[in-house]
């Protein structure tokens, strides 16, 4: 099996593991999120024995990159800390790249996920009027937003990071 074909099967393993943990208890455990972390950089300098401290430096790269934009929306209180690490050991396990695309295609899989369980719920449009609402450039200053509950709901992560992996991985141009 090729370096490439293992950070595939890495990727869908950790994610699988977390999604299953987050979907059942809305938590993604420190321990496999770290441990993944850590198999991604080690892994990368075993399996590029022609430059392993580069090949390290590039898992760091990866899940650097990738963390980014989710860190700053757990700072924000958009995102959970246990979605952001493991994001960051999937951009460990198969580099910028293809953490990105998997990062990207995860929060596209979320955004469906809302939107279509906020049509099935009959409020969609009221929800993104209030979306707009609480954005309105045009809103007058000093004025109080208030944030209405289905703009602040919750949703597990790490199952749309399955599903981006998944896809990712099913379009193939995986690395060696």
């Amino acid at each position: 099996m090729e370096a490439g074909e293992l950070s595939v099967v890495a990727a869908l393993v950790v994610t699988a593991a977390c999604a299953v943990t987050d979907w059942r208890t809305g938590r993604i455990p420190n321990d496999v999120t770290g441990c993944a972390w850590v198999a991604g950089v080690l892994g990368a300098a075993l399996l590029h024995r022609a430059d392993p401290y580069g090949a390290a430096g590039g898992a760091v790269l990866g899940s650097v990159v990738c963390a980014i934009v989710p860190a700053v929306m757990w700072r924000a209180g958009g995102m959970g800390g246990g979605d952001v690490k493991l994001i960051a050991a999937v951009g460990a396990i198969v580099g910028p790249s293809r953490g990105l695309e998997i990062t990207f295609a995860a929060f596209a899989f979320a955004v469906a996920f809302v939107i279509l369980r906020r049509a099935w719920h009959g409020d969609l449009f009221a929800t993104l009027g209030r979306a707009f609402a609480l954005v309105n450039p045009l809103h007058r200053a000093g004025a109080k937003r208030v944030v209405h509950p289905t703009l602040s709901e919750t949703i597990g992560f790490a199952p749309a990071l399955l599903l981006g992996t998944v896809v990712v991985a099913a379009a193939g141009g995986w690395p060696s």
